[in-house]
């Protein structure tokens, strides 16, 4: 979604080549990665522009040009075919370079600098690699239009000056930022948040499929805000269940139109649970057999077991006057040990989104909490008031059902004005807060978009000091005067070498 190509590290893409023990073929240039001609060698330190005195010769500018010529394909096989591609991937290049060069001044100016132990480390790291892949080592730099001097330069920029710049900014030994709330929110102001749900055609056949999924998934979403806009304070459980049955109908409804709507499921039958428990009898007893229901099919870390040990202690003992203290210290860790999985996600596309059965199981705890508290009341206020909640994250559940991009939908896609591509912001800007557009095409492919309010607690504690960072990098690279060589121009894909 964004066009930065923010923390798209070229070394890191090296590195996953490297350990596949593989190349991903060449997108550009000679089929014989180690064959280069004498003619090409004699470029090699021709200038092909200069940034803020630092040279940039061909030899490293071409590494730059099939590094990001590779992602823009990868992104989008049709890139090339577009008016102003190729100005458009040269744009980018001056643009990374200008970020790596505005990084390593900053670390410089802080004395962010790798020791003699981290490059030894590199180094062994290095001869590690060259034991290991033997000569498919030097094949699959080349197949990279890189060599072991440039891999060694680019390990210790990723791995010790930006990674040690970033660490530094987000340390609490930092003070080159100003952490005062009223900065914070001055800092806000320039930023939007987005959560969306992306649905491709690749997944329903044909465009018209897609079309039809959006529209009712979209309807959906508006039944299920119609059924919250029901539930008040005063609303008593009938008036409650009555509402929820709407939205179970308008399910029921939409399912039967297209079967990829069943893919909601998980979320109604949820919704389901909360409405045996308003209608029961013995609500307590519906809510725990929920509980080691879901608790039954997860194990694993001690948050999960101290978890199974209060559903079967309520499994026995009902809810006693201790329930609610047992309950509390269960769920905190059980609701930490999630949060760490959401934001290992939200660090690495290696890791995953927490799994269905963890979802329920800490659906059916904060269930409990909600009936627990109840125990004993006339009125079910506080299970009424967790369903209220649940209905409200209608679009936060579609969208993990849903969205095939990668997004936490409880904290949403941050982003300034000019990120992201321009039908996504057409739509975006329009929005009020809380609103759902209507489905939008972007080149990435149908779009279901709801603008979210920022939360500054969360962009304080998670995002600030990071963000901050990236700004004073690109205020200092935008700083950076680029003068070109009579080369620049003659580089193009067919011309590389």
């Amino acid at each position: 979604m964004m066009k930065k190509i923010c923390a798209l590290l070229l070394a890191l893409l090296t590195l996953l080549a490297l350990f596949a023990g593989c190349s991903k073929g060449n997108t550009t240039g000679t089929k014989d990665p180690l064959a280069v001609d004498e003619e090409t060698k004699k470029l090699y330190d021709t200038v092909v522009l200069t940034i803020d005195g630092n040279d940039v010769t061909y030899k490293t500018y071409r590494y730059y040009f099939h590094e990001l010529y590779a992602f823009k394909t990868e992104e989008d096989p049709d890139f090339f075919k577009k008016e102003g591609a190729l100005e458009e991937l040269r744009t980018a290049i001056v643009d990374e370079l200008k970020m790596t060069y505005a990084i390593k001044e900053l670390a410089a100016e802080y004395k962010i600098v790798p020791t003699e132990e981290q490059l030894k480390e590199v180094d062994e790291y290095i001869a590690t690699l060259k034991s290991y892949m033997g000569d498919e080592f030097a094949s699959t730099l080349a197949s990279r239009y890189n060599d072991e001097e440039m891999f060694r330069d680019l390990l210790i920029y990723e791995q010790y000056i930006y990674s040690g710049l970033f660490e530094y900014f987000t340390g609490e030994d930092c003070d080159k930022l100003d952490f005062s709330d009223e900065a914070i929110k001055a800092f806000m102001k320039d930023y939007n948040c987005a959560v969306h749900i992306l649905l491709t055609q690749k997944n329903y056949s044909t465009k018209e499929n897609t079309e039809k999924v959006a529209a009712l998934l979209k309807e959906l979403i508006h039944a299920a805000e119609e059924a919250e806009v029901q539930i008040t304070e005063e609303s008593d459980s009938a008036a409650v269940i009555a509402a929820l049955e709407g939205y179970f109908q308008k399910y029921d409804a939409a399912k039967k139109q297209m079967s990829y709507i069943g893919g909601l499921s998980v979320y109604v039958n949820r919704l389901m649970v909360v409405k045996n428990v308003l209608e029961g009898e013995s609500p307590a007893d519906i809510a725990i057999d929920y509980l080691n229901e879901t608790t039954g099919k997860i194990s694993g870390e001690t948050a999960i077991n101290e978890l199974k040990i209060l559903a079967s202690k309520l499994g026995k003992d009902g809810i006693t006057e201790n329930s609610l203290t047992d309950w509390s210290v269960a769920y905190a860790a059980y609701n930490d040990l999630i949060n760490t999985e959401i934001d290992n996600y939200s660090m690495s596309s290696e890791a995953s989104w927490p799994s269905v059965e963890k979802q329920d199981a800490l659906f059916a705890v904060e269930l409990m909490g909600a009936v627990i508290k109840d125990q004993g009341k006339e009125t079910m206020t506080n299970t009424i008031s967790f369903l209220d909640k649940k209905l409200g994250q209608a679009f936060e559940e579609t969208t993990l059902v849903f969205g095939e991009d990668r997004q936490d939908p409880y904290v949403g896609v941050y982003f300034k004005k000019g990120e992201t591509n321009e039908p996504f912001e057409n739509v975006f800007f329009k929005l009020e807060f809380g609103q759902v557009s209507e489905p939008t095409y972007t080149e990435f492919g149908l779009h279901l978009i709801k603008r979210v309010e920022l939360d500054f607690e969360y962009f304080k504690e998670n995002m600030y000091a990071s963000y901050a960072a990236i700004q004073m990098v690109d205020d200092l690279a935008a700083t950076y005067e680029v003068t070109y060589g009579e080369i620049y121009n003659t580089i193009t894909p067919e011309t590389l070498k």
